[in-house]
């Protein structure tokens, strides 16, 4: 078991829920996931993960390569 915090950003619910249970399988049991593709940067923000999962694409303004992108820079997170 690890305590590593991995934010899973994926918008398609049973995809989300099928990587954290595959990531928990693993000894992740930190894994968390943003469904909502406008609250990816908020949730980066507020666990300060050590890892996102991001799917790379995401519905929005903001797809899932820039919102990594995004992440990455500000937050330091891979």
């Amino acid at each position: 078991m690890t305590n590593a915090c991995v934010l899973i950003v994926e918008d398609d619910r049973r995809v989300g829920f099928e990587l954290q249970h595959y990531l928990h399988d693993l000894g992740f049991h930190g894994a968390r996931i943003s469904l909502s593709a406008s609250r990816r940067l908020e949730r980066a923000a507020e666990l300060h993960p050590d890892l996102v999962l991001m799917d790379a694409r995401l519905s929005g303004a903001i797809d899932g390569i820039a919102a990594a992108d995004l992440i990455q820079s500000r937050f330091d997170i891979p």
